[in-house]
């Protein structure tokens, strides 16, 4: 992955059909601030490439970010459950989250994809389109390309890993200060600034 020696913790809130509860999301977004607060040296960061929520996901997504939690969302698709039909992020939850990196889709032609959400709410673009991804209902072998946001956040939640690991003081950042280092001299994609991590970076090594 983006992030190889991060420490993964798989926090389900969808079941086998991709379908779950907008309080399961919601537990999970406080369980992680939970884990925030019990100790705030922690470097931790929250991908959700989930749509279709009530707002109080949102909420709960902004909760979990004042708490020191980085989040990361999907900005959501204009196809599938909870989609809108003008393409707005702010319009989808818990995209619609203004403390949370939303992300949305580009496709191999440097382009906005054509199924992503945009708008004000979007903070950053990231690859979307025919990504190469686990899926156990690809077995054997257990991989397929997949394309949407869902694929695009995770990049993006990656690099925030990166960043918070190559600062000895990582904990301490906001997702303002996470976006800045991802966004800053990123060349513009399908209208938003494009996530990326210095090659110089070290912490991936």
């Amino acid at each position: 992955g983006v992030a190889p020696g991060a420490t993964l913790m798989a926090v389900k809130i969808l079941d086998g059909h991709d379908t779950g509860a907008g309080a399961d999301l919601i537990a999970a977004l406080d369980y992680a601030a939970t884990l925030k607060a019990l100790d705030a040296a922690a470097k931790i960061v929250f991908s959700a490439s989930v749509q279709g929520f009530r707002p109080a996901s949102t909420t709960a997504a902004d909760r979990a970010a004042a708490a020191g939690v980085i989040v990361v969302v999907s900005a959501g698709n204009r196809e599938g459950v909870g989609a809108d039909a003008a393409g707005d992020a702010c319009a989808a939850h818990p995209a619609a989250a203004r403390r949370a990196i939303t992300v949305a889709a580009a496709d191999s032609a440097d382009a906005l994809s054509g199924d992503s959400n945009a708008g004000p709410c979007v903070d950053v673009i990231a690859p979307g389109v025919h990504v190469l991804s686990a899926d156990a209902f690809w077995l054997p072998g257990g991989l397929a390309r997949r394309s949407g946001t869902s694929m695009a956040a995770p990049v993006v939640a990656g690099l925030a890993a990166l960043v918070l690991a190559e600062e000895s003081e990582g904990g301490n950042m906001t997702g303002a200060d996470v976006l800045a280092r991802l966004t800053a001299g990123a060349p513009t994609v399908g209208g938003f600034p494009l996530a990326w991590a210095s090659p110089d970076c070290k912490c991936a090594r």
